[in-house]
C-alpha cells in the first residue's frame, strides 16, 4: 500500500515537472539555424585567442591585395564587431526562453514536535514573480531579436568593406608620397643645375645676382618639398601597419610604382542598383525595420493573458493538488496601448534613417563617379597630349642645345628658367640655353606629378565605390 502510494506520488511529481517543462520550452525562430551556422562560419579565424592563432606573415613587398586579406585575419576593429553579432545571436535563444524558473516548495505539519509524510507537502510551479507567458509572446520577442542579430551580422560585414577601403587608401597615400618624393628629387636635380649655371653666368656678367639668388631660392624650396613629402613615408607605414594589427615599425616596402588606374564596369543606373541590393548598411537597417514591424506584434501581444501553474502533493502520495492563475491585463490598459503606439513611432523611425541612408549613399556613389571620371578625364587628357607634348619640348630643347642650332628650343615653357635661357640665347647670338632645357624638364615633371595625383584621386574614388557596393568593381 506504502509503495503504491509513493509510485503515485513520484508519477504526480513527474507529470507536473512535465506541465512545466512543456510551457517553459525555448521557441525558436525561422532563420536562427541559417543565422548560427553563419556566425560559426565566418567566426572560424576568430575561434582561438589571438595570441595562439596562426597568422601568416606579410611579407615586405606585399601587394595592397595581400593587405588586405591580412588585415581582415587580424584588424582588431573587425574582430569586435564579429563578437558583437555573435553575442547578438546568443540573445535569440534567451528572448524565445520563459522568463521565469521552476520553483520547488514545501511545507510540513509539526504536532507535538513530531511530522508524518501525509503532513508534509512538496510543490513545484513557475516562479511567482513572473509570470509563463504564451509561445506567441516569445516566439515574437525571438523574432525581434533575431531581427536584430541579422542586423549585427550585416554590420560585421560593412566594417570588413569598411576596412578594406581604409587599407587601400591609407597604401595609396603611401605610394603617392613615394612617387612625389621621385618626382621632387629629380626636380630638385634639375634646380641645383639649374642654380650652379646662374652663378657661373654671373662671373662671365651674362646674369644678375637676382636671378642667382632666385635660383638658390626655388632649389632650397623643391629640397624642402621633397623632404617634406620623404615625412609622409613613417606615418603612412604606421597608419597601414596599425591596420593590419602589425608594429608601427614592421617591415613594409616603400611602393616603386603607382597603382594601376582602373574605372567602373558597369553603367550608373546598374551601379545604383547593385549599391540598393547590397549595401550592407542599407540591408542592415532593413532588418531593423523589419524588426520594428515584429515589435509592433509582440507589442499587442501583451494584449494577452499570462498564466501561473503549481502543483503539489504530500509525500505520502495520497493528495495531489493542482492549481493555476491566469494574469488579466485589464488595469494595464493604457499601458498597453502606449506600448503599441511607442513601437509603431520607433518603427517609423528607423524607416525614416533607412530612408536617409539610401539618399545619402545614391549621393556618396553620384559624387565619386563624378570625381572619378573628372580625374579619369584629365589622367587621359596629360597621357594623351600634355605629356607628350611636354616630352617633345624636352627632346627637342635636348637636340638643339647638343646641336647648338639657332631659334631651335628654349623658353617655350616659361617661367624664371625660360627668362633665363632667352637671354642667355640673345648674348649668345640665338644658341639655346641650359636653362631653357632644364626649365622644359621640369615642366614635364610638374605635369607627371599632377598625372600621379590624379591617378591616386582615381583610385581612392574607386575604392569608396566598392566599399558602398559591397564587391569589386574596376576593369
Amino acid at each position: 500500500m506504502f509503495t503504491s502510494k509513493r509510485r503515485h506520488f513520484w508519477k504526480a511529481c513527474v507529470l507536473g515537472a512535465a506541465a512545466l517543462a512543456a510551457v517553459a520550452c525555448t521557441v525558436h525562430p525561422a532563420g536562427e539555424r541559417e543565422a548560427r551556422q553563419a556566425a560559426r562560419v565566418e567566426g572560424k579565424p576568430y575561434k582561438r585567442p589571438f595570441e595562439k592563432r596562426e597568422v601568416p606573415q606579410l611579407p615586405a613587398d606585399a601587394t595592397p591585395e595581400q593587405m588586405v586579406q591580412h588585415a581582415l585575419l587580424t584588424n582588431a576593429e573587425v574582430e569586435a564587431k564579429y563578437w558583437d553579432w555573435r553575442a547578438m545571436v546568443e540573445q535569440v535563444p534567451q528572448a524565445g526562453t520563459q522568463k521565469s524558473g521552476v520553483e520547488l516548495s514545501f511545507e510540513t505539519m509539526i504536532t507535538n514536535g513530531n511530522s508524518a509524510l501525509e503532513d508534509t507537502t512538496l510543490a513545484i510551479g513557475n516562479d511567482a514573480m513572473n509570470a509563463l507567458m504564451l509561445p506567441g509572446k516569445l516566439g515574437s520577442e525571438a523574432a525581434v531579436a533575431l531581427r536584430e542579430a541579422q542586423a549585427a551580422g550585416l554590420r560585421f560585414d560593412r566594417s570588413r568593406y569598411v576596412l578594406r577601403n581604409k587599407v587601400l587608401g591609407t597604401y595609396y597615400d603611401y605610394a603617392l608620397a613615394a612617387e612625389l618624393v621621385r618626382l621632387e628629387e629629380a626636380n630638385t636635380r634639375l634646380l641645383e643645375l639649374s642654380a650652379k649655371v646662374t652663378e657661373s653666368r654671373l662671373s662671365t656678367g651674362t646674369a644678375t645676382q637676382v636671378e642667382m639668388l632666385k635660383a638658390g631660392n626655388a632649389a632650397e624650396l623643391s629640397r624642402n618639398e621633397a623632404a617634406m613629402q620623404k615625412s609622409k613615408l613613417a606615418p603612412a607605414r604606421a597608419m597601414i601597419n596599425a591596420l593590419l594589427n602589425r608594429p608601427a615599425d614592421a617591415p613594409l616596402d616603400v611602393p616603386a610604382t603607382l597603382p594601376a588606374a582602373s574605372t567602373v564596369a558597369m553603367e550608373d543606373d546598374v551601379l545604383l542598383q547593385r549599391v540598393a541590393a547590397n549595401n550592407p548598411e542599407l540591408k542592415a537597417l532593413a532588418a531593423e525595420v523589419a524588426g520594428k514591424k515584429e515589435a509592433i506584434t509582440r507589442a499587442k501581444l501583451e494584449y494577452l493573458p499570462d498564466f501561473n501553474v503549481n502543483f503539489s502533493s504530500d509525500l505520502a502520495g495520497m493528495t495531489q493538488t493542482l492549481m493555476g492563475s491566469v494574469v488579466i491585463p485589464y488595469l494595464r490598459h493604457e499601458a498597453l496601448e502606449a506600448g503599441v503606439k511607442q513601437a509603431v513611432a520607433r518603427m517609423r523611425a528607423a524607416e525614416a534613417i533607412q530612408r536617409q541612408a539610401a539618399h545619402e549613399l545614391n549621393a556618396r556613389v553620384i559624387g565619386d563617379l563624378a570625381m572619378l571620371r573628372d580625374a579619369q578625364r584629365q589622367v587621359e587628357l596629360l597621357d594623351r597630349t600634355l605629356v607628350p607634348r611636354a616630352q617633345q619640348i624636352v627632346t627637342a630643347s635636348q637636340n638643339a642645345y647638343a646641336s647648338g642650332v639657332p631659334g631651335a628650343g628654349g623658353g617655350g615653357s616659361g617661367g624664371m628658367g625660360g627668362g633665363m635661357g632667352g637671354g642667355e640665347a640673345a648674348r649668345g647670338g640665338g644658341t639655346p640655353g641650359l636653362l631653357d632645357l632644364l626649365d622644359s624638364q621640369r615642366s614635364l615633371i610638374t605635369l607627371q606629378r599632377m598625372r600621379a595625383e590624379l591617378q591616386i584621386e582615381q583610385a581612392r574614388q574607386l575604392a569608396d565605390l566598392e566599399e558602398v557596393a559591397a564587391g569589386p568593381l574596376g576593369k
